[in-house]
């Protein structure tokens, strides 16, 4: 998957000397830096103390590393930074990386197939925790972590529900209230963690610079396949998701914004019923888990264009809870395969708006049960069953009754004439007793293409209201 390192320039790229050796391209993602390993502002280490020395230094802007190193604690990142592993692995008890607010902070390997590993060893380990600002103001405290393709983020995968690859965390304000205003995360290389990347649930703002995590097509998170979640939206905040996801469950959110592009979402875990909502979630099976609970941010919309989602032993999108938090479920050129048991595609309680779509040219939407997804289709849409037994979501198709304005049965050979006399050619579609010639294909076919753009391009968007706060 991983991509060799190639020279090229970079939007975030230092200035580099005129001669001086470029080190640190990354391919594959929309993001990249270039560190000089040899330049006057690159520290280059082989120890903790070395790393530690030069993060205290502000006269350095990139630190190279030439060994592996291990750090003795969490380190704080407190200013901006380029870090490039260059093929070898930083690791740490507990937790490796905290990223302050206002911090710009990118993670490189320019050593292709080798290292870049960022590891968290110890219980209740986190890769990387990220920290915006408590102050809401669109350029205060902006805090931007980008993790490259050649960087993976690792914590202990086996037998700790409390590690993660990575976290958008709290800032409290004077009052105690958390808040993670100005936060911007693009992962474009893998984490393999118990759970993968997780906003926590006392991040509730859902106006203003909210977080952001871009998760791009080149990511593979791989997260503990019977108990663990790839992505955990507890807190607000928009995700913006095009890679791979694999976990016991694969999103688990209880609000916020997921958009989901093309993105592939396995659930490998057992199938749990969930009807009650509290702290925390329990992975249930499905490929996406939602959790109404009236305690977290009140606004939650997801939105699916193209891409796979599977669940192997329960719905591909399970609901649960009392609270009104769903807003919105939007699926457009989508494949969803339930569990073989015969689980349904939707469970739970669906009772808000899902806009069934396939507009784009040759796209398909397509599912392996249709019965639980039927009552959401507009009116203009049906679905059809294909020879493998999958459903696709078309068009509606009707065979009009030729018009006939004059009444003299020759139906569409006729034609007619409109309140100023001006001849109108027979469109063949049916309106009123006799049939109204005025009632043109050309107009019906110009309020269908309205009523499309209306249902696939504008999304209403409610400001939420804050509720009591929950540690997540």
């Amino acid at each position: 998957m991983k991509k060799s390192p190639i020279l090229a320039a970079s939007a975030l790229a230092l200035t580099l000397g005129a001669v001086a050796p470029i080190v640190g391209i990354y391919t594959g993602s929309a993001y990249a830096i270039t560190v000089d390993q040899d330049a006057a502002t690159t520290a280059k280490v082989a120890d903790a103390a070395g790393f530690t020395a030069a993060l205290a230094n502000t006269d350095i802007t990139a630190i190279f590393l030439t060994a592996d190193i291990t750090l003795p604690a969490t380190t704080e990142i407190t200013r901006s930074i380029d870090i490039d592993l260059a093929g070898h692995n930083i690791t740490a008890p507990t937790r490796v990386f905290n990223v302050r607010s206002g911090s710009i902070v990118n993670f490189g390997n320019s050593v292709a197939g080798t290292g870049g590993i960022i590891e968290a060893t110890g219980v209740g380990g986190i890769g990387i925790g990220v920290y915006g600002s408590a102050d809401s103001a669109t350029a205060a405290g902006t805090t931007t972590v980008t993790v490259e393709d050649g960087i993976t983020l690792k914590a202990e995968k086996t037998n700790d529900d409390d590690a993660y690859g990575l976290i958008v965390g709290p800032t409290k304000d004077a009052a105690g209230t958390s808040h993670a205003y100005g936060v911007k995360v693009n992962i474009a290389g893998d984490i393999d963690a118990y759970n993968g990347a997780y906003i926590n649930g006392n991040i509730q703002d859902s106006t203003g610079n909210v977080p952001t995590i871009d998760i791009a097509a080149s990511t593979q998170i791989n997260a503990n396949i019977t108990d663990g979640i790839a992505v955990y939206g507890a807190g607000y905040g928009v995700w913006n998701i095009k890679g791979e996801l694999t976990g016991g469950t694969g999103i688990g959110v209880k609000a916020g914004i997921i958009n989901l592009d093309g993105a592939t979402v396995k659930a490998l875990g057992p199938a749990r019923e969930i009807t009650s909502t509290g702290n925390g979630m329990l992975a249930n099976g499905a490929a996406i888990q939602i959790d109404q609970n009236g305690a977290y941010a009140d606004e939650l919309r997801i939105n699916v264009n193209g891409g796979s989602y599977s669940s192997a032993a329960n719905s591909v999108i399970s609901e649960y809870g009392t609270d009104t938090q769903l807003k919105h479920i939007g699926l457009n050129n989508v494949t969803m395969t339930a569990a073989a048991t015969g689980k349904p595609v939707f469970a739970g309680n669906i009772d808000h708006n899902i806009i069934v779509v396939d507009t784009a040219a040759g796209a398909r939407s397509t599912f392996s049960e249709v019965e639980s997804v039927k009552p959401y289709l507009t009116g203009d849409q049906q679905y059809v069953q294909q020879p493998d037994g999958s459903w696709v979501v078309s068009a509606k198709t009707t065979t009009p009754t030729p018009v006939d304005p004059s009444g003299d049965g020759k139906g569409d050979s006729d034609a007619a004439t409109d309140e100023n006399g001006a001849t109108i050619p027979n469109s063949g579609v049916v309106s009123g007793a006799k049939g109204d010639a005025r009632a043109t294909a050309s107009v019906m076919a110009a309020i269908a293409t309205t009523l499309t753009t209306i249902a696939t391009g504008v999304v209403i968007y409610r400001n939420a209201h804050r509720k009591t706060s929950k540690q997540d």
